[in-house]
């Protein structure tokens, strides 16, 4: 993984990220974010190969990265069947993983001694 020294302690420095119309470009706020990472999830990217771009490749168009809206569509397929038998309607958006990942990594930085 390129650029291994914004991965400091246990958070990443993140001041770049990829739209998909336009490449790499500057964050939505133009400021840097501080992001909690799990220490295990620190060691797995300090030992990505030097030459990988992006964490998540495509596996169809090489040294692109995976667009989000092919892992939204996957789960979005897989989950909203379940979702219409259980509640009778799609409640499945990209917030809904958006808050669900947000408190996972706040529940990850208050137990960081359990993973």
């Amino acid at each position: 993984m390129k650029n291994k020294e914004q991965i400091k302690d246990n958070c990443i420095d993140i001041d770049r990220q990829y739209y998909g119309d336009y490449g790499v470009q500057d964050t939505k706020t133009d400021e840097k974010r501080f992001v909690p990472i799990p220490s295990r999830l620190r060691d797995m990217l300090l030992n990505l190969p030097e030459n990988e771009i992006f964490v998540f490749s495509s596996l169809k168009n090489i040294g692109e990265p995976l667009y989000e809206r092919t892992v939204r569509d996957a789960l979005y397929d897989k989950y909203s069947e379940d979702m219409l038998k259980t509640k009778k309607t799609r409640t499945l958006t990209f917030h809904s993983f958006r808050y669900f990942l947000n408190t996972y990594l706040l529940y990850i930085q208050r137990h960081q001694e359990e993973f």
